[in-house]
């Protein structure tokens, strides 16, 4: 019985648990989910009279993950980075060479991250420390950017 129950959880777990995604075909317009965009703020941050600032950061391309709503203290996090994320993987997707993405989603709650070296990083938290939590209603496209800044210093 022990089995049967681990093996029903497995497949549960893997199969999605009854979460659907939309399929996209080339050059279809996604009218439900993501789109966002990806920068990259490295090196010394500090501000100085004789150097402007660069808070937007520079377009990367990277690959976005999409997870179910992830709160920070479920994780392990070592040197600004997720080590490991404890929910489930919703989809992921490769952004544009000028750091653009667009992803089809069923309505819901979900947490982005952006996959470094490293790890998996985000840096924006809601009140209950839910880690940058995006929330996708009926027909309609959430906006979002990422900014990848564990390796600048402020």
């Amino acid at each position: 019985m022990k089995n049967l129950i681990s093996v029903l959880s497995f497949i549960l777990i893997t199969t999605g648990c009854g979460i659907k995604q939309y399929s996209v075909k080339k050059g279809e317009k996604i009218k439900q989910g993501i789109a966002g965009q990806v920068f990259e703020l490295t090196g010394n941050q500090m501000p100085s009279p004789d150097r402007p600032r660069n808070t937007e950061g520079t377009p990367i391309k990277a690959t976005v993950y999409v997870f179910e709503l992830t709160n920070h203290h479920e994780q392990i996090r070592e040197s600004g980075v997720y080590t490991t994320i404890n929910t489930r993987k919703i989809t992921a997707i490769k952004t544009t060479a000028n750091g653009e993405f667009k992803i089809a989603l069923t309505e819901g709650v979900y947490s982005l991250f952006v996959k470094v070296e490293e790890g998996y990083f985000a840096n924006l938290y809601d009140e209950k420390m839910n880690i940058h939590p995006v929330t996708i209603k009926k027909d309609e496209l959430t906006t979002t950017k990422i900014k990848v800044d564990y390796k600048a210093a402020y």
